[in-house]
């Protein structure tokens, strides 16, 4: 109990505070993302729909995004109209800070599940996974929706013990975790079945809670149905209350968007892949399971595949049934979307990105994995100092590999590949690098230092072409006034990633080449 409380009451706050401190010294050194210009765009429509009380209707058809909740991206924008500072800078940091809310959200379960000790050393692991943290600072899609997601889990396990009689106040905070996670993407959909498929165990075999009376089929029936009262109303209405397309036809276009959801037949991109090239209309099968082997850090794939193995054996050990069925959800929550994804051929590309809701669930067994060989180690004959020393020696062993990660791709963490793959150079030229274009940020930089000391003082008087290719969002606003976006014929520099070879299309002099782990991301030329 004594470690407990130090760990809950002292230790994971102050890591909270030590997390929350590097996201403000570190946001600013994140570029925008290719596909952010348009995220912003779109959460711009959603507050001037709300603010118009519904009479601008940019939001209800715009590209493909009226399919998603506008509500992370309205109140962002909504913040950035409020607060001073540069919109994307301010859009970075809600980003990040909202990536702590899935780290407190991990310790939640892990603390509910196990204890605080292994709650806090899942918290850790998880914000620093390089792909969660280098995604946390410019994807509005899926770090939301991951926060979202282990909320509604975290709710959803304490649910278990009171069915089938669920108390109101329970109820309702499952439901409003649900709901805004369905305001952000509808893809929390299935999270409903996992609570539905909790209520129907808990209507047809009471008997796993072992308690002294039972109550009738009947009186289970109405509790249930009040249970799912409590979650569905507040959970339905959050996720209208942030979604103009979905206010239009509140029962047909949810649905509509959950079939488009699952195949955006219009998008053909090539993905990569162990060195071959395929198609978002053919996603191979082996496409998410492998990314997942190669782009999450050994150390977290270990740990939680052990910390899994622990638990299951506890339970079976002790015959917990409850605490069986708590884990039956989890495997459910964490296996069910992804084979889905793999047999029905859906639509996924830009590596594992769309399940980076994964990643806090295996957190959390990895913690617990983790708290269990600390207490092994405690358990042994060793002084008290060598006790200490094989403890800081295992934290070492386990989060040293990522803490480099972090420092050596800063930036670019996302980036990240394990030693399966042999890191980020072993996997340069068969997998996916620098996807995001974020990299157009410090290129701008060293478009504009190489233009000022190559024309000195005539730099302040003279306009400037640079050629950026699709992704010119991610580069025109950083550009100064005197720079332009246009044409590589009319250019005086490009800008360009690594990815599809788009750099090799431009013809000039290299003035500087992106690099990280001596793998190249971007380059920046000088052209002709």
């Amino acid at each position: 109990m004594q470690q407990n409380s130090l760990f809950s009451k002292r230790i994971f706050p102050a890591c909270v505070v030590l997390m929350g401190l590097i996201v403000v010294l570190v946001y600013q050194d994140y570029g925008i993302a290719w596909d952010e210009r348009v995220q912003h765009k779109y959460g711009g429509f959603v507050l001037d729909y709300f603010l118009s009380g519904g009479t601008v209707q940019d939001a209800v058809d715009y590209k493909n995004l009226f399919l998603y909740g506008g509500m992370f991206d309205m109140l962002i924008v909504a913040a950035g109209r409020t607060f001073p500072g540069g919109e994307f800078e301010i859009r970075h940091l809600i980003n990040g800070l909202s990536s702590i809310l899935g780290v407190i959200g991990t310790y939640k379960l892990t603390q509910y599940l196990f204890n605080a000790r292994a709650a806090t050393l899942a918290a850790i692991l998880l914000f620093i996974e390089p792909f969660y943290f280098g995604n946390s600072f410019f994807n509005p899609k899926d770090i939301p929706f991951a926060v979202g997601y282990v909320w509604t889990i975290y709710y959803l396990l304490k649910s278990v013990p009171e069915l089938p009689a669920l108390s109101w106040r329970t109820g309702l905070k499952l439901g409003v975790a649900l709901g805004l996670t369905l305001a952000i993407r509808i893809g929390a959909i299935a999270l409903i079945g996992y609570i539905g498929l909790a209520l129907g165990i808990a209507l047809v075999l009471p008997q796993l809670w072992q308690r002294e009376h039972t109550a009738s089929f009947g009186t289970r029936l109405r509790q249930v149905s009040i249970a799912g009262l409590w979650i569905a109303v507040p959970a339905y209405l959050l996720m209208l209350a942030f979604w103009p397309y979905a206010q239009q036809a509140p029962l047909q276009n949810p649905l509509f968007s959950i079939l488009e959801f699952s195949n955006f037949s219009y998008l053909d991109v090539n993905l990569l892949i162990a060195g071959q090239i395929h198609h978002t209309n053919w996603v191979p099968w082996f496409y998410l399971p492998v990314y997942f082997l190669v782009k999450t850090s050994i150390p977290l794939l270990g740990l939680s595949l052990l910390g899994l193995v622990l638990l299951t054996w506890q339970i079976l050990k002790g015959k917990q049934l409850l605490r069986g069925l708590q884990l039956g959800l989890l495997l459910t929550a964490m296996g069910l979307l992804p084979f889905y994804t793999i047999v029905s051929q859906a639509t996924v590309y830009d590596t594992m990105r769309h399940f980076i809701f994964e990643l806090p669930l295996m957190a959390m067994f990895a913690g617990f994995a983790l708290d269990c060989a600390w207490q092994w180690l405690a358990a042994q004959k060793f002084s008290p100092l060598a006790k200490t020393v094989s403890v800081c020696v295992l934290l070492a062993v386990v989060i040293g590999g990522q803490l480099y990660a972090l420092v050596s791709l800063h930036p670019y963490q996302y980036v990240y590949y394990n030693a399966f793959v042999g890191g980020v150079p072993g996997a340069d030229g068969d997998y996916e690098m620098e996807y995001w274009a974020s990299s157009y940020k410090e290129g701008v930089e060293i478009a504009v230092e190489f233009l000022k000391e190559r024309d000195g003082a005539a730099f302040a008087d003279n306009t400037y072409v640079v050629a950026t290719g699709f992704a010119f969002h991610s580069a025109a606003y950083y550009l100064p006034d005197n720079m332009t976006v246009g044409a590589p014929e009319q250019a005086d520099v490009a800008i360009s990633f690594t990815r599809w070879n788009k750099h090799e299309e431009y013809a000039g002099t290299t003035i500087a080449e992106i690099r990280r782990q001596g793998v190249l991301l971007a380059v920046v030329k000088d052209l002709p």
